[in-house]
């Protein structure tokens, strides 16, 4: 055998091991592009919330799928807890980016704020500058707002009846709760003590609570007494001195209430108006809630009120539309839209029990106070 030939001879042992040498090179570049291709893209464990830093990949499937050709970008607000791939290739990021979300999504994991996006495995640093300001996560912004609130608000004493908007906002009030009182005010409701903060549906128990302390509700100077000079029913005349006998609420006029004491044409108005807008007094309780009628005046004219005429108007539940129903000082607009939404859902009211079947106004408290003001015919 010649030097060369025996130079280029391999024994068996050496060709075997010459072989399987081969193979682990093989693998070493194969395995990436398997793992690649099975999406199994791995995170590290850590403390909330889990990291997303994943496994490292070869060097030449990055530069892969950095070349690879993105798909045309759209800019929206989404939310990556709930984005579906299709969402996310729409907003220019690749399928195998959107796979590697949701399967960080179906492992338990959560993004709790705009910089979690960032540690995605394989999400360019310019696609979470362009994507960041459009990443709305409800649980964060929830955050924000309440931080936001609890850094503007201000303390100081108010009255619930005529503070304005922005200070009742100053006040750290939500502005739907502030909304609901401004509501409530103009349909000729009013705030008799800082209790009745609690009545409002929108308002939370802590704020309630927070701001009882510096609840002052004005009181009207007491009038002089007045006192009734003969005549009776509703023809009655009244002297500013004394007052004798009692007023129906519900059938007298304008003119009339002005001669109740403390009651001038303004405030004789309102109760009127307020009485039309419920569809009549069913107690004398009621004329109280007046939004122009200071409480002091109300507990002096009390013991002068009757309540004789009972013939209330009520509202038709399958017929009224939602303008209808919020003029009524006890029914919200969000009220009046959902007892319509659920009039068109089943096709009518049966019954006036049926309200109860709406779980989201279904208060007991609620349901009485409005139960004599509707029908279904």
């Amino acid at each position: 055998m010649s030097t060369l030939s025996k130079f280029f001879h391999f024994s068996r042992s050496e060709r075997l091991g010459a072989l399987l040498l081969s193979l682990a090179c093989a693998l070493t570049f194969i395995t990436p592009e398997i793992l690649a291709w099975w999406d199994g893209n791995l995170f590290h464990a850590s403390d909330t919330p889990p990291s997303l830093l994943p496994v490292a990949e070869a060097d030449n499937n990055r530069g892969q799928q950095s070349t690879a050709e993105p798909m045309a970008a759209a800019l929206f607000h989404f939310d990556p807890n709930n984005a579906d791939a299709a969402t996310f290739e729409r907003l220019g990021l690749s399928p195998r980016l959107a796979r590697t979300i949701l399967k960080y999504r179906e492992k338990g994991g959560k993004f709790r704020s705009t910089e979690d996006f960032q540690k995605i495995w394989g999400l360019e640093k310019s696609d979470y500058e362009r994507l960041a300001p459009f990443i709305d996560i409800p649980e964060t912004q929830a955050r924000f707002a309440d931080k936001k609130a609890e850094k503007q608000t201000e303390l100081f004493n108010f009255d619930p009846n005529s503070a304005s908007e922005e200070e009742l906002l100053r006040l750290g009030i939500p502005e739907k709760a502030v909304q609901t009182m401004l509501k409530y005010r103009e349909k000729g409701g009013r705030f008799r003590a800082a209790e009745d903060l609690k009545k409002l549906y929108s308002l939370r128990a802590e704020d309630a609570e927070r701001l009882a302390p510096f609840v002052q509700i004005a009181a009207a100077n007491p009038p002089a007494p007045a006192m009734y000079q003969g005549g009776g029913g509703n023809n009655r005349t009244y002297s500013k001195s004394s007052f004798t006998g009692t007023l129906d609420i519900n059938r007298a006029s304008v003119e009339q209430w002005q001669q109740l004491p403390g009651i001038g044409e303004r405030r004789a108005l309102a109760i009127v108006n307020y009485r039309e807008l419920l569809g009549g007094f069913l107690s004398v309780a009621q004329v109280g809630e007046t939004r122009a009628l200071p409480d002091s005046v109300f507990r002096q004219i009390e013991p002068l009120l009757a309540l004789e005429y009972r013939d209330i108007r009520k509202l038709n539940l399958n017929a009224a539309s939602v303008e209808d129903l919020d003029k009524h000082p006890y029914i919200s607009k969000k009220q009046a839209e959902m007892l319509v939404r659920y009039r068109e859902q089943h096709g009518g009211y049966r019954q006036t029990g049926d309200l109860k079947q709406i779980i989201a106004i279904a208060d007991p408290q609620w349901l009485r106070k409005i139960d004599p003001y509707v029908d279904v015919k």
